[in-house]
């Protein structure tokens, strides 16, 4: 869109053993992104946008493994990202982001211990020689 752009994935996986019926374990729950994002100044060298995480819970009826292990059901949970970059030139560029800005708390699937809340992250890249 020129000043602008947008973009969506998903996945969904449905996962049955054929012989028991139940969930098989190691499919991933369903999972949706989207992100907006704008390009500003005449170069569009300063782009910031937001991505919004969606994921699903993961199956309740898969088998329980007779030592008790296997991976701990996870709940769904939703994530907000923020975004942004500004390219000075071809050779000098920054980032900044912040994740999960509303400090959710959540495990990913197949995790035992929870996400980190609210991260801020921010990097300078420069390019002292070109090939």
């Amino acid at each position: 869109m020129g000043t602008g752009f947008a973009t969506f994935e998903g996945s969904a996986i449905n996962g049955k053993n054929l012989d028991t019926g139940m969930s098989l374990t190691t499919v991933r729950p369903c999972r949706a992104s989207g992100t907006l994002g704008f390009r500003f100044l005449d170069d569009h060298a300063l782009v910031a946008g937001v991505r919004f995480t969606a994921v699903g819970a993961s199956a309740k009826n898969v088998p329980i493994a007779m030592d008790g292990g296997g991976p701990p059901p996870s709940a769904g949970y939703g994530l907000v990202d923020l975004f942004a970059s500004y390219a000075y030139n071809d050779r000098v560029s920054a980032n900044f982001s912040v994740n999960n800005l509303l400090n959710r708390e959540y495990t990913q699937f197949l995790n035992v211990e929870p996400n980190p809340g609210l991260t801020v992250k921010g990097g300078i890249t420069i390019k002292f020689a070109e090939r």
